[in-house]
């Protein structure tokens, strides 16, 4: 879950994750979207969130639908006196006491989410590295010419 520039990383991390091998999927709308996107989590899920000190809307639903479903969360923020935080794992975010939103931790803490997630299941993320490569390659292979 993410906002924003958050929302673009967190979209990565979805991908990273997908290639992987493990189902994955972002959420990153406001308003009746992030309804829409909320809709699909369930038990068993976990929810890595990114969020600044201001507890808006979203992000505070998003945190009581996880608590409702027993869904951990890890939050990825430099507000440890946010709202936010009371819910979740902290993980250190920005720089300048929180007032400059610096996401180079939090993609360095996304990034070793996933390899340590990987490295769990090594069989798993090899079989589906290779057959994203193996679509990759039929993909090029068709279509025309490139230039």
């Amino acid at each position: 879950f993410g906002i924003g520039a958050s929302g673009i990383l967190a979209e990565y991390t979805a991908r990273l994750l997908s290639r992987i091998g493990l189902p994955s999927y972002v959420m990153n709308r406001t308003g009746f979207s992030l309804a829409e996107q909320l809709i699909g989590l369930q038990r068993g899920d976990v929810l890595i969130m990114m969020g600044q000190k201001s507890p808006h809307r979203e992000g505070m639903t998003t945190l009581r639908e996880a608590r409702r479903l027993g869904i951990p969360t890890i939050l990825l923020t430099q507000a440890v006196d946010s709202r936010f935080s009371q819910e979740a794992q902290e993980v250190p975010r920005g720089g300048d006491n929180g007032r400059v939103p610096l996401h180079g931790t939090v993609l360095v803490c996304l990034e070793m989410i996933v390899l340590s997630v990987a490295s769990t299941a090594p069989q798993k993320t090899v079989k589906s590295m290779k057959r994203i490569n193996e679509l990759h390659r039929a993909i090029g292979k068709s279509g025309g010419k490139r230039s």
